[in-house]
């Protein structure tokens, strides 16, 4: 599951990967007991700069993901993910956040604790429109200033 500096946990849990796959071809299933983030990994692995956690069944995040702080690149998608924590601010290496295909109703507020991200996609979400409350395009461009932006 690690290669180097990256860890891949979504190839260690074998879920199919859905990446390139036309979205409305795409078939996620609830789990009836949510996938446990690996915070332990990092008791093992003393570097690890890009993580996949792609279509791993989270429902949530842990409260202390931000001790991933060297992560440079980070695979979220197609999970079941409404909220990001707040410690994502700890994360200062972080410049490739991929959040497709999951369950944001609203861009959440914690991103903009993130001005180093050159890369946010936050496609496929249920999002009403785009830049809808709490944030308006300006409030979140101006944040992150460097970043490509992808709804």
């Amino acid at each position: 599951m690690t290669e180097g500096t990256h860890f891949d946990f979504s190839t260690g849990l074998g879920f199919t990967d859905w990446r390139n796959t036309d979205p409305e071809e795409v078939y996620l299933y609830n789990m009836r007991a949510e996938a446990k983030f690996p915070m332990d990994i990092l008791d093992h692995v003393s570097l690890i700069e890009s993580a996949d956690f792609h279509n791993c069944k989270f429902g949530k995040l842990p409260k202390d993901i931000g001790k991933f702080k060297d992560l440079k690149k980070l695979d979220l998608s197609y999970n079941f993910l409404a909220t990001f924590p707040k410690s994502v601010e700890d994360m200062t290496q972080l410049e490739y956040l991929d959040l497709r295909m999951n369950r944001f109703t609203a861009i959440p507020t914690t991103l903009k604790r993130i001005p180093q991200l050159k890369v946010l996609d936050l496609r496929y979400n249920q999002i009403d429109g785009i830049f809808q409350a709490p944030e308006t395009p300006e409030e979140l461009a101006e944040a992150l200033k460097d970043c490509e932006i992808r709804l």
